[in-house]
């Protein structure tokens, strides 16, 4: 219901404590979340087999309902993955989170978790995938094969120098 959706936002606004960046992001969210409800009814409607990606960003599968924080692809809905999904119990046969659960704390990733859990059919399937730390502790090692220094200067060129973090020569 809209009134619940507002909530945070106006309880943003009348705290005082808001930015127009916040402001902006929870009108987003508010925009988000009334748009989702056409995009989740039509894939209903239209897949028998029900599969979820929770946290794709704009890396979307076909024949997913796929989701995001901060939805970029085409039929990609908002969702908070700290939050109650906005599915009922048994509702996919599938979900698959890759590369997002070690952004949100322990707590909330044991929340999502249970909420993966609640919308699964019996026997349905989960597969959650992290990054393996080992490959990221091994890039501070004194000898680098060629892929580990692919990534670095990819990492360098992609992100640092954009975010001005790379020290200046």
């Amino acid at each position: 219901d809209i009134k619940t959706m507002l909530k945070p936002l106006v309880k943003k606004v009348l705290s005082g404590k808001t930015y127009l960046r916040d402001l902006m992001t929870e009108t987003k969210r508010v925009y988000y979340r009334l748009q989702r409800q056409v995009i989740i009814e039509g894939y209903f409607s239209s897949n028998e087999c029900r599969k979820l990606q929770v946290g794709g960003g704009a890396n979307p599968f076909p024949g997913w309902l796929n989701t995001d924080l901060t939805p970029t692809a085409k039929n990609t809905i908002f969702l908070d993955a700290t939050e109650a999904f906005p599915f009922g119990n048994g509702s996919f046969d599938y979900v698959f989170c890759e590369h997002m659960i070690e952004h949100i704390s322990y707590g909330q990733a044991q929340a999502m978790l249970k909420e993966c859990f609640r919308i699964l059919k019996p026997g349905g399937k989960i597969r959650v995938s992290t990054p393996n730390l080992q490959v990221y502790l091994n890039l501070f090692s004194e000898q680098k094969d060629e892929t580990q220094q692919q990534y670095l200067d990819w990492i360098s060129s992609n992100w640092l120098s954009k975010q001005n973090i790379l020290e200046k020569e």
